[in-house]
């Protein structure tokens, strides 16, 4: 009966501990506000696991905005552009190529949890809008080529987890999320997508 006593005492102690760095660490680097700020860019790239071979989530870019209040509470906006891939099936003098790629704009919610005082890991889930654009080119070589754009909308959702090390004003932001864009006619392109960057407290 000892074990699961001392084990019991442990956790509480714990979370306990937790607990008071979690609401503490806040007011200890940034004084005492209901709020402080948060900007960062970073490079973001997606590992396509939707259907197909071209990857519309290839490397990007992505800029973030957002203030976290007294409780933790995490209120923020996201835009990612991610540049995409092309592809090539020209054939006998017969040219044809695609470009594919994926832009968004997203409000976030999360939670910080300062873990020690210098870091935040933040869970959180981006809802917004995704755009599919791409163009297809056809042409036959000595006479020229023909081009169309198209775009497609739709709900994007991307829930995931960022952590961001602190060294005074600015932090080092390293993030991982699960993106899905619904579009009624064709399959939802969806990524795997890690990003790495950096930000500025305010």
């Amino acid at each position: 009966m000892k074990f699961p006593l001392l084990a019991s005492v442990g956790l509480a102690t714990a979370v306990v501990a937790f607990s008071g760095v979690a609401s503490a660490d806040p007011y200890y680097r940034h004084g005492y506000r209901d709020y402080f700020g948060t900007a960062s860019a970073s490079f973001v790239y997606g590992f396509w696991t939707g259907d197909g071979d071209v990857n519309a989530f290839a490397p990007g870019v992505n800029a973030r905005l957002g203030f976290t209040l007294g409780s933790g509470l995490y209120l923020g906006g996201n835009f990612d552009w991610f540049f995409g891939e092309s592809h090539d099936t020209g054939v006998a003098g017969v040219n044809a190529s695609s470009h594919v790629g994926i832009y968004d704009v997203m409000g976030e919610v999360g939670y910080d949890f300062w873990v020690h005082r210098h870091g935040i890991i933040r869970p959180k889930i981006g809802l917004g809008v995704g755009v599919l654009h791409g163009n297809n080119c056809d042409g036959v070589d000595g006479i020229g080529s023909i081009c169309n754009d198209r775009s497609r909308s739709g709900f994007a959702i991307a829930p995931g987890i960022e952590y961001m090390h602190f060294f005074d004003t600015l932090f080092l932001t390293i993030e991982g999320r699960y993106e899905t864009v619904s579009i009624s006619d064709i399959p939802d392109p969806n990524a795997i997508i890690l990003g790495v960057g950096l930000g500025v407290i305010f």
